[in-house]
């Protein structure tokens, strides 16, 4: 029932939008709709929890406000990127009025769910609305978010962080580099544990998408030398290995695809031997240049070993369409190899992996350099072909 009151909320928010000519008249119309629901929340918030019946009643009140404030925004055009010479703002003092409003209701009530989850409802919205204007709050949700976090909400957590990077790009930085590793953390910890059954395959699955998709948008977000900063280098290796650990597992094909694809990208534009003469190649990173010492290592000794058993395992179901993706990234991955490290990857693999693998060293050479001279469709096609033929 109250979700769809929020509706009555944002149709609020549409009708303030409409005064976008009158910046004044608009941010007096705006503050007289929540007034009266900021007022409520801080009566509500005011009210010590004894521990009895009446505190549902008033957690539910803050809930309710919370997200009322939050689907007002929403009924606001979308914060341009890049904003126009002409763009008039909404009003952003009585947008970040209401983030206060959600931070000071996370710090005395954020130990409950519900309140964390119309937090995390209520600055999507805003983000919307308002773009980088409301950003200095976020360190402070992240802090309060994470100081009550349960493992159950790990996907939701995930999403939202996905949403805003995707959003705010360049200004969550600082956020994403202070809590990049404790995720992975967890990630790692999740996916090691032992399925007992159905709802928690699923349970897994999801996670582990949540996460990767996660990974990804920051690679596309041009924040990807958030992976290999000063605070993440050191950890850098056992985070690939949780990547890796995920793109081996053809029983999720999904998250298999999803897992080779940012190591793909990862590779692009950090696995060079030198520093490439042009940004170019690392626009992913924003034009930030960085060499990671021994990453040939990890490449040849374990992505080349893992990437190249995974068609070969007698899980891998050929006749699955998805399987023919991860196939695809699977070839992506070795020809973004043999772009990052030059003639050093082509004549390692060509005389030293491939005739380790017992392929002779006629059709070695053959598959490297189909690697180096075909086009991206013509090698996945071709290594399709080939991983066909050497299981029929």
């Amino acid at each position: 029932m109250f979700d769809t009151q929020l509706y009555m909320f944002e149709a609020a928010g549409s009708l303030v939008s409409i005064l976008w000519a009158v910046p004044e008249i608009q941010a007096a119309t705006l503050q007289a709709v929540i007034n009266p629901i900021l007022t409520r929340l801080s009566n509500c918030l005011q009210i010590p929890l004894a521990g009895s019946d009446a505190d549902h009643l008033n957690i539910l009140t803050v809930h309710h406000c919370i997200r009322a404030l939050g689907s007002i925004p929403k009924g606001f055009p979308e914060y341009p990127s890049p904003v126009p010479p002409d763009y008039i703002p909404p009003p952003i003092a009585e947008f970040r009025q209401i983030a206060e409003a959600i931070l000071i209701s996370l710090n005395i009530m954020g130990q409950f769910r519900v309140i964390r989850e119309a937090a995390r409802f209520s600055f999507g919205r805003l983000i919307f609305a308002a773009g980088p204007s409301i950003t200095e709050f976020i360190p402070r949700l992240m802090a309060s978010l994470l100081s009550h976090f349960e493992p159950t909400e790990f996907v939701d957590f995930i999403g939202f962080l996905s949403h805003m990077t995707h959003k705010l790009h360049e200004q969550l930085r600082g956020v994403l580099d202070e809590i990049l590793m404790p995720l992975t953390t967890h990630i790692s910890t999740v996916i090691s544990q032992f399925v007992t059954g159905t709802d928690d395959s699923v349970a897994r699955m999801d996670t582990k998408k949540a996460y990767l998709t996660f990974l990804n948008t920051i690679m596309s977000s041009h924040l990807g030398s958030i992976f290999v900063s000063q605070q993440n280098m050191p950890n850098l290796q056992p985070f690939l290995e949780t990547v890796l650990q995920m793109a081996a597992d053809s029983s999720d094909l999904l998250n298999q695809k999803l897992a080779l694809s940012f190591l793909a990208k990862f590779l692009t534009s950090f696995g060079h031997a030198t520093a490439p003469e042009t940004t170019g190649t690392s626009a992913a990173t924003n034009g930030v240049v960085v060499v990671v010492p021994g990453i040939e290592q990890f490449i040849y000794q374990r992505i080349l070993v893992i990437i190249f058993g995974i068609p070969l395992h007698p899980d891998f179901n050929l006749k699955d369409g998805q399987s023919i993706a991860a196939l695809n990234e699977i070839a992506t991955l070795f020809q973004t190899i043999i772009k990052v490290r030059g003639d050093e990857a082509v004549s390692y693999i060509s005389t030293v992996f491939l005739p380790s693998q017992n392929l002779t060293p006629e059709k070695s050479l053959e598959l490297t350099n189909n690697m180096r001279t075909m086009d991206k469709r013509g090698f996945q096609k071709y290594y399709s072909d080939l991983i066909k033929a050497s299981r029929s």
